[in-house]
């Protein structure tokens, strides 16, 4: 965070918090350039700048009841929509929005794609998932 001279312009530099983004803007005069400065810097010290909000506490579970409410009014696959979010109500159910990240989302296919191959494994010693992903795969590259 700075004010620099470029030329016969002065210019503030700083970064946005929420997405780290830099920003340079062109202002008149060096006073006006640091008294701009030592506002935005006040307005990111009490979280007012670009009006940031703090981050609103929503459970995933009322999301996906909302949804399912948009779901049964607006789609005719509404159930299956709904035995699709069984599953992922039992894991993220009680996290909040803002909790779930990328990496709890890969553990949860993780242990859905364990939790499937363990319920479909066959006596015969492999897997019916492996199957129909071998059937899928040659239906794909085109071999019988």
């Amino acid at each position: 965070m700075g004010v620099d001279k470029r030329g016969k312009s002065w210019y503030i530099d700083f970064y946005v918090p929420e997405t780290g983004e830099r920003k340079r803007i062109r202002i008149g005069t060096r006073k006006l350039a640091e008294k701009i400065l030592a506002k935005i810097k006040a307005e990111i010290v009490e979280n007012r700048y670009l009006d940031i909000r703090k981050k609103k506490k929503v459970k995933f579970k009322k999301l996906a009841d909302l949804y399912l409410e948009y779901a049964k009014t607006n789609k005719h696959s509404w159930t299956k929509d709904k035995t699709s979010l069984r599953s992922l109500w039992s894991h993220f159910g009680d996290e909040y929005l803002y909790e779930i990240s990328p990496l709890s989302i890969e553990k949860y296919k993780n242990i859905f794609l364990r939790l499937i191959k363990e319920q479909l494994w066959s006596p015969y010693g492999f897997s019916i998932v492996t199957i129909w992903t071998q059937r899928r795969i040659s239906a794909i590259v085109g071999f019988p």
